[in-house]
């Protein structure tokens, strides 16, 4: 891809890691190929890519864009595996700066939840795009997060921004007390909170299964489900 991109156009000015994976549930529950694939993607694919592009960018300036998540500030159940490898990649931010030439730029982009197919994603489905569009999460618009990018791009320095902006206080509950605090709070709440987090995930899936019969609304909740996952 890299390749590519340089032979079309004789040079590369930045890299976007956007990809990434979650599941939802215990950390025990997970099993090893989902742990795997979680870890490979999140983790390696987005250092492996970066190393191979800063060469190209490194000498002449450009900039590297992270999509990580509040979750790597703020480590939650039921996603203690994907809020680890969020952890991972702002914890490569800060090193890449550390160590980045003149006029290369490392920027991390943090959102909280996104309304995207993400969930969806997460249960093992590949969603068509109407499929995705009647699964979205809660949370705030995939716009936001593409204009903190476009910032990032056009900017002068580094940056490291929660979408939305208020967002940027969860990273004080990362710091004692508070994250001892949490510690206490959440622990006995962890399977409530996964089982909440199932259910409601499940229910995205159901949603995205529907045949669709005209224009879906708020009062089309008898449409008849699929019993066949979609790839």
């Amino acid at each position: 891809m890299i390749d590519y991109v340089v032979a079309r156009h004789g040079r590369l000015d930045a890299l976007v890691n956007n990809a990434g994976l979650g599941h939802v549930g215990l950390f025990g529950d997970i099993d090893q190929n989902s742990l795997r694939e979680i870890v490979e993607l999140n983790v390696i694919a987005v250092a492996d890519l970066t190393r191979l592009t800063l060469p190209h960018i490194a000498d002449r300036g450009g900039d590297v864009v992270m999509i990580s998540s509040v979750a790597g500030w703020v480590p939650v159940p039921p996603l203690s595996l994907y809020s680890a490898t969020k952890a991972a990649v702002n914890a490569l931010v800060h090193a890449l700066r550390r160590e980045a030439p003149p006029g290369l730029r490392i920027h991390s982009i943090n959102p909280g939840p996104v309304r995207t197919e993400w969930l969806l994603r997460a249960a093992g489905l590949r969603p068509s795009d109407d499929e995705g569009r009647r699964g979205c999460s809660f949370g705030t618009s995939p716009e936001r997060v593409a204009e903190e990018v476009y910032r990032c791009l056009t900017g002068y320095r580094n940056r490291t921004v929660a979408v939305p902006r208020w967002f940027g206080a969860a990273r004080l509950a990362g710091l004692p007390p508070l994250s001892n605090a949490l510690d206490l709070a959440l622990a006995p709440v962890a399977p409530l909170l996964a089982r909440w987090a199932r259910h409601y995930q499940d229910s995205l899936v159901t949603r995205a299964r529907r045949e669709q019969h005209g224009d879906l609304d708020d009062t089309t909740s008898t449409l008849p489900t699929s019993t066949t996952p979609r790839n």
